[in-house]
């Protein structure tokens, strides 16, 4: 199968925003550009400073990169470059305003625009202002102008530079071919009347077969045999070529490319600019690739093996494979040799075909190539299927009672799957491309039975049968492993029985003895538990205590002090204490001789009788069997009450002074 070849290509560095085209003279390409730089050389672009009028405002770009925006106004219609100096367009009115002069008239077209006034008319071009006198009508084409004046039509190619004056009241559209129109639309070709183009707009493209093709408005027609052909549209009258052996044209930035007998050879998509010879494309790309591509390549996909084995894949072969990306559809790469030009690969199914998508930096292809894929070969080798005694399962698959081990044995041409079905198993297992003796174990959950089928299928029509008997195994061969454990009051006996991939494990459990197990203390107190001291902390708290084979459980709670607050105060004769409880607890109070006892909640006064010759109060609280005693010296409280009796002294004496006494 024949693509274009890409004979050459580039990546060009131009703004995004710039309006292209392509024309070739010999073996050189020219850019053509709606900004300052008119006309250049393809293969000389490079980062130079780049101005493009976008709405209303000039883009200065370096590269593709822009650098600055200078906004414009409205009035600004557009810039013409000459001498390489950038001439803004002014409207003014009706009119426009270019270097200080004014002017009727003002075209543009890409590269190249018309202004005029009364008496001259300019052409800017290249960077050049070419000046004529001002004509009737005139038409501006792709490479020519057509002026036409009273007595005669002057047809200028601006490219070349060559003029033609003809006096045949037509304005000639072709230097080289004899294709005019007259001022109502009439077209001649060879002095004959062949057709009207009622557009406003006409242009002479070029011949294909020896035949004429014209532009008319948006419509690219082909007078052939005495009648007019319609081909296409175009939405842009700069990007229509015909050369003699090719017809090409965008429309909707797609190339359509047609030869003699118009039939579609090529179609290129982000096309922005192109040109055409006899036999290659040049095209310029959206993503700014520029390349040669020949349409009548002598290199082809050449397909070197189409038989698909278990030990060979498609191979192809494209001497520029280099240049192209190769991604199959249904298949995949298994080798790419670029120095050898070959692509080895693999089909993904059975299909009798295999789809490739080619992909370049110009076109996308998508092609197939019929092969011969060998079907599978797949058995199974010394088959055999066991289950295990009752209450066996078979170890890391505690669903499963019986497996299947066999060989599998299989040839494979491609990576499938096979699908295995036993019972109401399914199992998918992976075939790798290549001849294999592999074993494989299936864990399965049987019925007891003497038989079991076992299915092997490749695809929905191809699958192997077997028919396998059951081994039962006897449970009187396991190994046996007993632990003994002590568990709180009970002792459990743990049995594990392994026998060939099967294993079963009982626990069974017996009282043996009572202790201890809820303790009830002090937070802070140290509980000796089994030899081990554990350390009361708040609340519930559960401990194991283990030694050799026993483990026991405590549930230890942590108990706080009832107490929150305690105070005592001297009140006369009195000694009076203030206690604050979290919750009900009973109260002792060792006063010296003096003693008090009572059931205490919240907060309570207590008063004892006061005995300055003691200085010592015990308070004791009790929560079932729990109790806390704290010890409080009162010595301060007994240096308050001297020191009251010792002022109310000094009363008395200076009392009884009044009198006489003392």
């Amino acid at each position: 199968m024949k693509i274009p070849d890409i004979k050459y290509e580039k990546l060009i560095n131009i703004p995004d925003l710039i309006s292209v085209s392509l024309t070739r003279f010999g073996n050189t390409v020219f850019l053509r550009t709606n900004s300052n730089h008119t006309m250049i050389d393809i293969d000389e672009v490079d980062a130079r400073e780049w101005v493009v009028k976008v709405g209303d405002s000039f883009h200065y770009y370096e590269g593709n990169k822009i650098k600055r925006k200078e906004e414009t106004g409205r009035d600004i219609l557009d810039f013409i470059t000459i001498d390489g100096e950038i001439n803004k367009v002014r409207k003014v009115g009706k009119k426009v305003e270019i270097a200080g002069n004014i002017y009727d008239l003002f075209e543009r077209k890409l590269d190249r625009a018309v202004f005029s006034d009364k008496q001259k008319l300019f052409l800017s071009f290249n960077n050049k202002l070419h000046s004529f006198d001002s004509p009737l009508y005139f038409i501006l084409g792709n490479s020519v102008i057509s002026l036409l004046y009273e007595d005669y039509n002057l047809l200028f190619d601006f490219i070349s530079s060559r003029k033609e004056i003809f006096k045949d009241g037509l304005m000639h559209l072709s230097i080289k071919e004899n294709v005019g129109v007259d001022s109502k639309g009439r077209i001649y070709i060879d002095d004959s009347l062949v057709g009207i183009c009622k557009k406003e707009y006409i242009s002479f493209i070029g011949k294909l077969n020896g035949n004429n093709v014209l532009l008319c408005g948006n419509e690219i027609k082909q007078y052939m045999g005495g009648s007019w052909y319609n081909i296409g549209v175009t939405n842009n009258s700069d990007n229509v070529k015909a050369n003699g052996e090719l017809l090409a044209f965008v429309n909707d930035d797609m190339l359509h490319v047609f030869n003699i007998d118009l039939v579609e050879i090529g179609k290129f998509v982000d096309v922005t600019g192109f040109d055409i010879s006899s036999k290659e494309v040049y095209i310029l790309k959206k993503n700014k690739w520029y390349g040669v591509l020949d349409l009548f390549p002598i290199n082809e996909i050449t397909v070197l093996n189409s038989n698909i084995t278990y030990s060979s894949s498609l191979v192809i072969s494209y001497p520029l494979l280099s240049r192209i990306k190769v991604t199959p559809i249904n298949g995949r790469i298994t080798s790419l040799d670029l120095e050898k030009c070959q692509v080895h690969i693999d089909p993904v199914n059975f299909d009798n075909k295999i789809k490739l998508k080619l992909d370049s930096n110009f076109y996308s292809f998508d092609i197939e190539f019929p092969v011969n894929v060998e079907k599978v070969s797949v058995s199974l080798v010394r088959p055999t299927i066991v289950m295990g005694p009752d209450g066996f399962k078979i170890l890391k698959a505690p669903r499963s009672n019986s497996y299947m081990k066999a060989n599998l044995k299989y040839i494979s041409s491609i990576e499938t799957k096979l699908k295995i079905q036993i019972g109401n198993l399914e199992k998918d297992i992976q075939l790798e491309k290549g001849k294999f003796n592999e074993k494989i174990i299936i864990p399965l959950n049987l019925d007891k039975l003497d038989h079991e089928v076992v299915k092997l299928c490749t695809d929905k029509n191809f699958c192997k049968e077997y028919v396998i008997p059951i081994k039962v195994l006897d449970s009187t061969g396991a190994e046996i492993n007993k632990k003994i454990k002590i568990r709180n009051s009970f002792v459990e006996i743990e049995e594990d029985r392994k026998l060939d991939l099967f294993e079963q494990h009982q626990i069974t459990a017996r009282s043996i003895s009572v202790y201890k197990s809820i303790l009830r203390a002090r937070v802070g107190d140290i509980l000796n538990l089994d030899g081990k001291e554990i350390k009361v902390e708040p609340g519930l708290r559960r401990i194991f205590i283990s030694q050799e084979n026993e483990t026991r459980e405590f549930l230890i709670e942590g108990v706080e002090t009832p107490l929150l607050d305690f105070s005592a105060k001297i009140e006369g004769n009195d000694l009076v204490l203030s206690t604050k409880l979290s919750r009900k607890a009973g109260m002792e109070i060792i006063y010296c001789s003096d003693d008090w006892r009572d059931l205490v909640e919240g907060n309570a006064a207590i008063k004892l009788n006061l005995l300055p010759e003691c200085s010592n109060l015990i308070v004791s609280l009790y929560d079932g069997d729990l109790i806390w005693r704290y010890n409080y010296n009162l010595d301060l409280t007994v240096s308050s009450f001297i020191k009251t009796a010792y002022l109310n002294s000094i009363k008395i004496k200076q009392h009884l002074e009044t009198f006489g006494i003392l």
